[in-house]
């Protein structure tokens, strides 16, 4: 039976990044932020599939959107800080010790991973700064054979 990959995605990406640590600072991640959760922090979120499957099994086209929200006060840092954070979800998205490997979740392989990364907001208040840079990873995916 043909299954939804988007769900499963979300939850792998979720894992992956669990525990993630920049600059001596703990980023929590959430599928769902709450209201009242303070920068920083990642929101997996989203998700498209298009169908791809071929006569030999089922696979698709699956893009999940990872957002990184931080915070900062004053005139400087935090861009920089919005930077680090990508680049250290990049370094737990590309393993450098099994290129070429994304992994898997119950129902699905991950075969290839390709990512786009944009600033998607910069909230002035009158005593902080919000930045919001958003990286869509999208991958190709086949369906384990149940």
């Amino acid at each position: 039976m043909k299954k939804d990959a988007t769900k499963e995605i979300r939850k792998h990406y979720v894992e992956l990044l669990a525990g993630l640590e920049v600059n001596s600072k703990s980023i929590p991640v959430f599928n769902l932020a709450k209201v009242n959760s303070k920068p920083p922090y990642i929101l997996i979120f989203g998700g498209t599939s298009e169908n791809n499957d071929t006569k030999n099994g089922f696979s698709d086209n699956i893009t999940v959107n990872v957002q990184v929200h931080t915070s900062f006060t004053g005139d400087f840092g935090g861009e920089e800080f919005a930077d680090d954070v990508v680049n250290e979800i990049i370094e737990r998205r590309y393993d450098q010790s099994t290129p070429g490997v994304y992994g898997s979740t119950e129902n699905f392989n991950i075969i290839t991973c390709t990512r786009n990364i944009q600033e998607a907001a910069r909230i002035e208040t009158p005593t902080s700064v919000h930045i919001l840079r958003q990286i869509q990873f999208s991958h190709f995916i086949e369906q384990i054979k149940i």
